[in-house]
């Protein structure tokens, strides 16, 4: 399964939703799915 995550802030920035997402997709990841944090915040 592809799971797309969309949030205006990512990596470098650090904060709790940041973390979370970073946990979430690489959680994810190890079970064998494809994630994708798409970041609306240039």
């Amino acid at each position: 399964m592809h799971i797309l995550h969309i949030y205006k802030d990512y990596d470098p920035v650090v904060g709790g939703i940041e973390n979370h997402l970073k946990v979430l997709a690489e959680g994810l990841v190890a079970r064998g799915h494809e994630a994708t944090v798409l970041v609306t915040n240039t």
